[in-house]
C-alpha cells in the first residue's frame, strides 16, 4: 500500500488524553504542521480537497435524492431540547415514520409555498433551498450535542429573516394534529430543527485527493459518492490512496493499544498522513506527514500532538 490517510477525529489535545508509545514516535519522526480549523467542516473540506467550509447540506441532500440543481442548501436537522437545572441541552432526534413525516411536510410546503425559503424533504432531515445564496452562517450541531445552544446560532445579514422563517415553521408544525397527539401521549413532537451545513455544490467536480474512503460517517460517505471515491468495507486488500476515519476518543485507556494494533496492520504503508481532530480552544488541528524512510530517524525524540510537553 503506497499511501494512507488517517483522520484521528477523536484526538483533540485534551488534558485527559493518553497517547501510548506508537503515536508519539510517529509524531517525532515525521514532519508536522498546524492547520487552521475554525470548524470541523473546514477541516473535513481540507482533507477532501474541497472549498472550505464543507457545504455539508448540499452533499447530504444529493445523497438523499434531493434535486439541488446548483442552488444554495441548508440542512434542517431534527433535534430535541433536554437538560436540567434551567439549562437547555441540544440532542439529535429523528423524523417520524414515513406517513407522518410526509403529512407534516405536505402541510408545511403548502403553508410556506410563497416563501423564498424552499423546503425539501429527505429520509433523515429536511432542507431549505434558495436560488441565490443568502448571507447566512451556522454552527455545526455535531460540535454542540449535549451542550447549551448559542444565543445567536445564525450569523449574517439574512440571519434575522431566516430566524423568523424557522420560528414560523416550527410553530406551525407544533400545532399539527400528529404533533398534538404526540404531546398528549407524552412523546417528543417533530417540530424542532437545527439549521446547518449551508452552501452549494462545487461548480466543477475536482479530482479526488483520495481514491477510497473507510469509516462510518454519513457526511463523508455522501461526499465520497459525489466525488466518485470507492467506499471500502474493510474486506480484502486495503486499497491505495485510502482515507480512513478513525474516530476513537483518546481519553479512553484502551485507545493507545488499539492504535498500536492498527499500526501493525498498516506498517507496509509508504506514505502516511495523519490529521488530528479539531483543537477547539485554538481553532486548529495538526497534520503529520510520515514516510517509511522516516522510521530510521531514531534519534528524534517522541513528540505529542497538540503541543503537550511531556509524555504521559
Amino acid at each position: 500500500m503506497a499511501r494512507l490517510g488517517l483522520w484521528l477525529r477523536g484526538l483533540q489535545a485534551l488534558p485527559e488524553e493518553r497517547y501510548g508509545r506508537v503515536l508519539p514516535a510517529l509524531w517525532g519522526q515525521g514532519e508536522g504542521e498546524s492547520v487552521a480549523a475554525p470548524s470541523t467542516l473546514h477541516l473535513a473540506a481540507r482533507l477532501l480537497g474541497l472549498p472550505e467550509p464543507l457545504a455539508a447540506a448540499a452533499f447530504l441532500a444529493v445523497a438523499e435524492g434531493v434535486e439541488v440543481a446548483g442552488r444554495w442548501v441548508m440542512a434542517l436537522e431534527p433535534v430535541s431540547f433536554g437538560g436540567q437545572a434551567g439549562r437547555l441541552a441540544l440532542a439529535p432526534a429523528v423524523l417520524p415514520g414515513e406517513a407522518e413525516s410526509a403529512a407534516l411536510f405536505a402541510a408545511a410546503t403548502a403553508e410556506f409555498s410563497d416563501s423564498p425559503w424552499q423546503l425539501a424533504c429527505g429520509a433523515r432531515r429536511w432542507y431549505v433551498l434558495r436560488d441565490v445564496a443568502p448571507d447566512l452562517h451556522s454552527s455545526d450541531p455535531n460540535e454542540l450535542w449535549g451542550r447549551e445552544p448559542p444565543l445567536r446560532p445564525w450569523q449574517g445579514q439574512d440571519a434575522a429573516e431566516f430566524q423568523r422563517f424557522l420560528n414560523a415553521l416550527q410553530m406551525f408544525l407544533a400545532v399539527q394534529p400528529s404533533n398534538r397527539a404526540r404531546e398528549a401521549a407524552a412523546e417528543e413532537p417533530c417540530c424542532h430543527f437545527w439549521a446547518w451545513g449551508e452552501g452549494s455544490l462545487p461548480v466543477d467536480r475536482p479530482i479526488p485527493l483520495w481514491q477510497a474512503l473507510y469509516g462510518a460517517d454519513e457526511l463523508l460517505h455522501a461526499v465520497a459518492q459525489w466525488a466518485g471515491m470507492r467506499l471500502w468495507d474493510g474486506q480484502g486488500a486495503m486499497p491505495d490512496d485510502l482515507l480512513w476515519l478513525w474516530p476513537q476518543p483518546w481519553f479512553l485507556p484502551e485507545t493507545p493499544t488499539a492504535f498500536a494494533e492498527l499500526w501493525q496492520q498498516i506498517r507496509p504503508v509508504t506514505t502516511l498522513e495523519i490529521w488530528t481532530g479539531r483543537f477547539a480552544e485554538r481553532e486548529q488541528a495538526e497534520h503529520l506527514r510520515w514516510r517509511s524512510q522516516d522510521r530510521w530517524r531514531f534519534w528524534r525524540r517522541p513528540r505529542l500532538p497538540g503541543g503537550a510537553r511531556e509524555e504521559r
